[in-house]
Protein backbone atom coordinates (compact mmCIF):
# COMPACT_ATOMS: atom_id res chain seq x y z
CA UNK A 1 0.00 0.00 0.00
CA UNK A 2 1.02 3.60 -0.50
CA UNK A 3 1.16 6.04 2.37
CA UNK A 4 -0.94 9.22 2.55
CA UNK A 5 0.72 12.20 4.20
CA UNK A 6 -0.08 15.91 4.38
CA UNK A 7 0.85 16.32 0.72
CA UNK A 8 -1.11 13.40 -0.66
CA UNK A 9 -0.50 9.87 -1.79
CA UNK A 10 2.90 8.94 -3.21
CA UNK A 11 3.18 8.56 -7.00
CA UNK A 12 3.77 4.78 -6.87
CA UNK A 13 3.34 1.76 -4.62
CA UNK A 14 7.04 1.66 -3.83
CA UNK A 15 7.53 5.40 -3.39
CA UNK A 16 7.64 5.37 0.41
CA UNK A 17 10.29 2.65 0.39
CA UNK A 18 12.38 4.65 -2.06
CA UNK A 19 11.90 7.95 -0.24
CA UNK A 20 12.87 6.50 3.14
CA UNK A 21 16.39 5.96 1.80
CA UNK A 22 16.86 9.71 1.45
CA UNK A 23 14.63 11.41 4.02
CA UNK A 24 17.21 11.26 6.85
CA UNK A 25 19.64 12.96 4.46
CA UNK A 26 17.06 15.60 3.54
CA UNK A 27 16.56 16.28 7.26
CA UNK A 28 20.32 16.82 7.75
CA UNK A 29 20.34 19.20 4.79
CA UNK A 30 17.38 21.13 6.21
CA UNK A 31 19.09 21.59 9.58
CA UNK A 32 21.79 23.83 8.11
CA UNK A 33 19.74 25.59 5.44
CA UNK A 34 19.24 28.93 7.21
CA UNK A 35 22.83 29.14 8.45
CA UNK A 36 24.16 28.46 4.95
CA UNK A 37 22.04 31.28 3.55
CA UNK A 38 23.11 33.76 6.23
CA UNK A 39 26.80 32.86 5.94
CA UNK A 40 26.68 32.31 2.16
CA UNK A 41 28.29 28.93 2.65
CA UNK A 42 28.31 26.85 -0.51
CA UNK A 43 27.05 23.31 0.24
CA UNK A 44 30.03 21.27 -0.97
CA UNK A 45 29.79 18.92 2.00
CA UNK A 46 26.05 18.39 1.64
CA UNK A 47 26.29 17.73 -2.11
CA UNK A 48 28.93 15.16 -1.15
CA UNK A 49 26.32 13.44 1.03
CA UNK A 50 23.94 13.21 -1.92
CA UNK A 51 26.68 11.86 -4.17
CA UNK A 52 27.60 9.24 -1.59
CA UNK A 53 23.94 8.17 -1.43
CA UNK A 54 23.93 8.08 -5.25
CA UNK A 55 20.95 10.43 -5.35
CA UNK A 56 22.06 11.43 -8.84
CA UNK A 57 21.44 7.86 -10.03
CA UNK A 58 17.70 7.93 -9.33
CA UNK A 59 16.75 7.49 -12.98
CA UNK A 60 19.54 5.04 -13.82
CA UNK A 61 18.11 1.53 -14.35
CA UNK A 62 18.55 -0.86 -11.45
CA UNK A 63 20.40 -3.26 -13.77
CA UNK A 64 23.02 -0.52 -14.22
CA UNK A 65 23.44 0.26 -10.52
CA UNK A 66 20.77 2.93 -10.13
CA UNK A 67 17.37 3.15 -8.46
CA UNK A 68 15.24 2.88 -11.60
CA UNK A 69 12.94 5.72 -10.50
CA UNK A 70 10.05 6.77 -12.71
CA UNK A 71 9.60 10.43 -13.66
CA UNK A 72 6.79 10.94 -11.08
CA UNK A 73 9.02 9.39 -8.40
CA UNK A 74 11.93 11.64 -9.42
CA UNK A 75 9.89 14.83 -9.32
CA UNK A 76 8.30 13.97 -5.97
CA UNK A 77 11.73 13.27 -4.45
CA UNK A 78 12.98 16.57 -5.84
CA UNK A 79 9.99 18.28 -4.21
CA UNK A 80 10.95 16.74 -0.87
CA UNK A 81 14.56 17.85 -1.33
CA UNK A 82 13.47 21.37 -2.28
CA UNK A 83 11.39 21.58 0.90
CA UNK A 84 14.62 20.96 2.82
CA UNK A 85 16.67 23.47 0.80
CA UNK A 86 15.64 24.68 -2.65
CA UNK A 87 19.25 25.40 -3.64
CA UNK A 88 19.83 21.69 -4.08
CA UNK A 89 17.21 20.96 -6.72
CA UNK A 90 18.48 23.93 -8.71
CA UNK A 91 22.07 22.66 -8.37
CA UNK A 92 21.03 19.25 -9.70
CA UNK A 93 18.71 20.42 -12.50
CA UNK A 94 21.33 20.15 -15.26
CA UNK A 95 22.48 16.80 -13.88
CA UNK A 96 19.09 15.17 -14.18
CA UNK A 97 18.77 16.55 -17.71
CA UNK A 98 22.09 14.90 -18.59
CA UNK A 99 20.92 11.61 -17.08
CA UNK A 100 17.63 11.80 -18.94
CA UNK A 101 19.46 12.37 -22.22
CA UNK A 102 21.58 9.25 -21.69
CA UNK A 103 18.48 7.29 -20.66
CA UNK A 104 16.78 8.24 -23.94
CA UNK A 105 19.85 7.48 -26.05
CA UNK A 106 19.81 4.54 -28.48
CA UNK A 107 23.61 4.24 -28.28
CA UNK A 108 24.20 1.18 -26.09
CA UNK A 109 27.88 1.97 -25.48
CA UNK A 110 27.11 5.53 -24.45
CA UNK A 111 24.41 4.36 -22.06
CA UNK A 112 26.69 1.76 -20.47
CA UNK A 113 29.62 4.17 -20.00
CA UNK A 114 27.62 7.02 -18.49
CA UNK A 115 25.35 4.86 -16.36
CA UNK A 116 28.49 3.49 -14.70
CA UNK A 117 29.65 7.03 -13.91
CA UNK A 118 26.25 8.07 -12.57
CA UNK A 119 26.01 4.93 -10.44
CA UNK A 120 29.44 5.76 -8.98
CA UNK A 121 28.12 9.17 -7.86
CA UNK A 122 29.29 11.48 -10.65
CA UNK A 123 27.10 14.54 -11.23
CA UNK A 124 26.79 17.15 -13.97
CA UNK A 125 26.56 20.92 -13.85
CA UNK A 126 25.29 23.25 -16.56
CA UNK A 127 27.10 25.22 -19.25
CA UNK A 128 24.32 26.71 -21.37
CA UNK A 129 23.81 30.44 -20.91
CA UNK A 130 25.96 33.23 -22.37
CA UNK A 131 26.02 37.00 -22.08
CA UNK A 132 25.61 39.12 -25.20
CA UNK A 133 23.14 39.77 -27.97
CA UNK A 134 23.19 36.47 -29.83
CA UNK A 135 19.80 35.24 -30.99
CA UNK A 136 18.25 32.19 -29.36
CA UNK A 137 19.80 28.88 -30.38
CA UNK A 138 23.22 30.31 -31.25
CA UNK A 139 26.36 30.33 -29.11
CA UNK A 140 29.67 32.18 -29.07
CA UNK A 141 31.27 29.15 -27.40
CA UNK A 142 32.89 26.94 -30.03
CA UNK A 143 33.38 23.16 -30.07
CA UNK A 144 35.65 22.34 -33.01
CA UNK A 145 37.26 19.19 -34.40
CA UNK A 146 40.93 18.67 -33.49
CA UNK A 147 43.17 15.62 -34.05
CA UNK A 148 40.33 13.12 -34.00
CA UNK A 149 38.73 14.79 -30.99
CA UNK A 150 37.41 18.21 -30.06
CA UNK A 151 38.63 21.50 -28.61
CA UNK A 152 36.41 23.86 -26.61
CA UNK A 153 36.68 27.64 -26.20
CA UNK A 154 34.19 30.06 -24.70
CA UNK A 155 32.64 31.62 -21.63
CA UNK A 156 29.41 30.71 -19.89
CA UNK A 157 27.31 32.67 -17.44
CA UNK A 158 24.77 31.30 -14.95
CA UNK A 159 26.63 27.97 -14.89
CA UNK A 160 24.31 26.42 -12.32
CA UNK A 161 25.71 23.51 -10.33
CA UNK A 162 29.07 23.52 -12.09
CA UNK A 163 31.12 24.30 -8.97
CA UNK A 164 29.92 21.06 -7.34
CA UNK A 165 30.03 18.89 -10.45
CA UNK A 166 32.34 16.25 -11.86
CA UNK A 167 31.22 17.09 -15.40
CA UNK A 168 29.68 20.04 -17.21
CA UNK A 169 27.13 19.64 -19.96
CA UNK A 170 28.36 22.35 -22.32
CA UNK A 171 26.43 23.69 -25.31
CA UNK A 172 28.25 25.45 -28.15
CA UNK A 173 28.59 25.97 -31.88
CA UNK A 174 30.22 23.15 -33.83
CA UNK A 175 31.01 22.35 -37.46
CA UNK A 176 28.66 23.93 -40.01
CA UNK A 177 27.34 26.16 -37.21
CA UNK A 178 25.35 23.29 -35.72
CA UNK A 179 24.56 23.14 -32.00
CA UNK A 180 26.91 20.72 -30.23
CA UNK A 181 26.68 19.33 -26.68
CA UNK A 182 29.90 18.31 -24.92
CA UNK A 183 30.64 16.55 -21.63
CA UNK A 184 33.55 18.47 -20.07
CA UNK A 185 35.26 17.11 -16.92
CA UNK A 186 35.64 19.81 -14.27
CA UNK A 187 39.21 18.58 -13.73
CA UNK A 188 40.16 19.56 -17.29
CA UNK A 189 43.13 21.92 -17.72
CA UNK A 190 41.91 25.22 -19.14
CA UNK A 191 38.66 25.38 -17.16
CA UNK A 192 38.19 28.36 -14.82
CA UNK A 193 35.14 28.59 -12.56
CA UNK A 194 34.07 31.61 -10.55
CA UNK A 195 31.49 31.90 -7.80
CA UNK A 196 30.41 35.38 -8.92
CA UNK A 197 26.64 34.95 -9.12
CA UNK A 198 24.87 37.77 -7.27
CA UNK A 199 21.50 37.86 -8.99
CA UNK A 200 18.01 36.65 -8.20
CA UNK A 201 16.93 33.23 -6.99
CA UNK A 202 18.84 30.70 -4.97
CA UNK A 203 22.25 32.19 -4.09
CA UNK A 204 24.15 28.99 -3.24
CA UNK A 205 23.81 27.11 -6.53
CA UNK A 206 27.28 27.78 -7.95
CA UNK A 207 25.68 29.72 -10.81
CA UNK A 208 28.74 31.81 -11.66
CA UNK A 209 31.02 32.18 -14.66
CA UNK A 210 32.84 29.31 -16.40
CA UNK A 211 35.68 29.98 -18.85
CA UNK A 212 36.87 27.32 -21.31
CA UNK A 213 40.31 27.79 -22.89
CA UNK A 214 41.50 25.22 -25.41
CA UNK A 215 40.03 22.26 -23.54
CA UNK A 216 40.55 19.06 -25.48
CA UNK A 217 37.95 16.30 -25.39
CA UNK A 218 37.80 12.78 -26.82
CA UNK A 219 35.52 12.15 -29.77
CA UNK A 220 32.85 10.27 -27.80
CA UNK A 221 32.27 13.11 -25.31
CA UNK A 222 30.43 15.20 -27.91
CA UNK A 223 27.08 14.82 -29.66
CA UNK A 224 24.93 17.02 -31.87
CA UNK A 225 22.09 19.03 -30.39
CA UNK A 226 19.68 17.21 -32.73
CA UNK A 227 20.37 13.99 -30.81
CA UNK A 228 19.17 15.43 -27.49
CA UNK A 229 16.08 13.96 -25.85
CA UNK A 230 13.05 15.60 -27.42
CA UNK A 231 11.14 16.44 -24.23
CA UNK A 232 14.01 18.35 -22.63
CA UNK A 233 12.19 21.71 -22.39
CA UNK A 234 9.25 20.15 -20.55
CA UNK A 235 11.63 18.14 -18.36
CA UNK A 236 13.69 21.13 -17.24
CA UNK A 237 10.55 23.16 -16.53
CA UNK A 238 9.08 20.33 -14.46
CA UNK A 239 12.25 20.29 -12.34
CA UNK A 240 11.56 23.99 -11.69
CA UNK A 241 7.97 23.15 -10.74
CA UNK A 242 9.20 20.49 -8.33
CA UNK A 243 11.46 23.12 -6.76
CA UNK A 244 8.55 25.53 -6.41
CA UNK A 245 6.42 22.77 -4.90
CA UNK A 246 9.07 22.14 -2.26
CA UNK A 247 9.31 25.86 -1.49
CA UNK A 248 5.53 26.07 -1.12
CA UNK A 249 5.44 23.05 1.21
CA UNK A 250 8.21 24.44 3.40
CA UNK A 251 6.46 27.82 3.59
CA UNK A 252 3.11 26.22 4.45
CA UNK A 253 4.70 24.09 7.17
CA UNK A 254 6.43 27.12 8.64
CA UNK A 255 3.16 29.07 8.69
CA UNK A 256 1.53 26.21 10.62
CA UNK A 257 4.42 26.06 13.10
CA UNK A 258 4.37 29.81 13.70
CA UNK A 259 0.62 29.85 14.29
CA UNK A 260 0.78 26.80 16.58
CA UNK A 261 3.42 28.45 18.79
CA UNK A 262 1.94 31.92 18.91
CA UNK A 263 0.13 32.85 22.12
CA UNK A 264 -0.36 36.57 21.66
CA UNK A 265 -3.70 37.65 20.19
CA UNK A 266 -5.72 40.85 19.76
CA UNK A 267 -8.82 42.29 21.42
CA UNK A 268 -10.78 41.99 18.18
CA UNK A 269 -9.70 38.35 17.51
CA UNK A 270 -12.37 35.68 17.19
CA UNK A 271 -10.57 33.20 19.44
CA UNK A 272 -8.42 33.13 22.57
CA UNK A 273 -5.28 32.03 20.70
CA UNK A 274 -4.39 32.29 16.98
CA UNK A 275 -4.42 28.51 16.40
CA UNK A 276 -8.15 28.54 17.23
CA UNK A 277 -8.99 31.64 15.19
CA UNK A 278 -10.98 30.66 12.06
CA UNK A 279 -9.76 33.70 10.14
CA UNK A 280 -6.14 32.79 10.83
CA UNK A 281 -6.80 29.13 10.04
CA UNK A 282 -8.33 30.15 6.72
CA UNK A 283 -5.01 31.72 5.69
CA UNK A 284 -3.11 28.64 6.88
CA UNK A 285 -5.47 26.47 4.85
CA UNK A 286 -4.99 28.59 1.75
CA UNK A 287 -1.22 28.21 2.03
CA UNK A 288 -1.51 24.44 2.40
CA UNK A 289 -4.01 24.06 -0.42
CA UNK A 290 -1.75 26.02 -2.78
CA UNK A 291 1.20 23.80 -1.89
CA UNK A 292 -0.94 20.68 -2.29
CA UNK A 293 -2.18 21.83 -5.70
CA UNK A 294 1.34 22.53 -6.96
CA UNK A 295 2.41 19.00 -6.01
CA UNK A 296 -0.68 17.48 -7.61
Amino acid sequence: MTTVNAWGRGPSRRYEELAQKFRPLFARIAEGAVAREIERKLPFEEIGWLKEARFGALRVPEANGGYGASLPELFELLSELAAADSNFTQILRAHYGAVEDVLASRDAQRRKAWFARFAAGDIFGGGFTERGGAKAGTFATTIKRLNGGWVVNGEKYYSTGSLFADWIELVGTGPEDKVIVAAVPTSAPGLTQRDDWNGFGQKLTGSGTSIYENIELPFDHVQTGDDRFKYQAAFYQTVHLATLTGIARAAADEVSEQVARRTRTFTHATARVPRQDPQVLQVVGQAHSSAYASGA
